[in-house]
């Protein structure tokens, strides 16, 4: 299965490919299409398609949402343990942060110097996560590529992505791995 994409053209002869909800934004207060940069009379300019101004377009941006949801979905199934690894991960990871919140508000109180200090962390679930991890190493790949995602270089984010897809649709773990751990050559080449 492949990503659903939305492709509009501009009365400027633009092509605006919609690849990822997260072009969905609202700019100056109506809801646009990021197209991202193009030049334009010369100059650099960020391209933003309005939706609801264009009689065609708000049902084929409903049509790809809806897709983009199944497609998550189909991605998310076709990774074996991956939503209970991910899961556990973030079961470890809200009870690491509960405590240093708590631990953080103790040392605040004045009136509370260490008498009463939170509950300690949870080992079993950190435990748990890397079980799973051990004993789903797809989905483990999957979520450190998911982890990629979220940089703000493009070089690290495309390399996630790719080694999603190449999880996802049933690649070998090494060549994602790979993939992930060259991404910093690749960016300085």
């Amino acid at each position: 299965m492949n990503a659903p994409t939305l492709n509009y053209q501009t009365p400027h002869g633009y092509t605006v490919t919609l690849s990822e909800p997260t072009q969905l934004v609202n700019s100056q207060g109506y809801p646009c299409i990021d197209g991202g940069s193009v030049r334009h009379n010369g100059q650099k300019v960020q391209l933003m398609v309005r939706i609801d101004n264009k009689p065609e377009l708000p049902e084929q941006v409903a049509a790809f949402q809806v897709a983009w949801k199944t497609y998550q979905e189909w991605r998310t199934n076709n990774v074996p343990g991956l939503k209970e690894l991910r899961k556990a991960q973030d079961a470890a990871a809200n009870d690491n942060e509960r405590y240093h919140r708590s631990f953080e508000r103790m040392m605040d109180d004045e009136g509370n110097d260490g008498a009463r200090p939170p509950r300690r962390i949870d080992e079993s679930l950190a435990e748990k996560a890397t079980r799973l991890a051990t004993q789903y190493p797809r989905a483990a790949m999957y979520l450190q590529a998911e982890g990629f995602t979220y940089a703000s270089a493009v070089a690290k984010y495309s390399a996630g992505k790719k080694a999603m897809e190449l999880i996802s649709t049933g690649g070998s773990i090494a060549e994602a791995d790979e993939i992930l751990r060259s991404w910093n050559s690749d960016f300085w080449n």
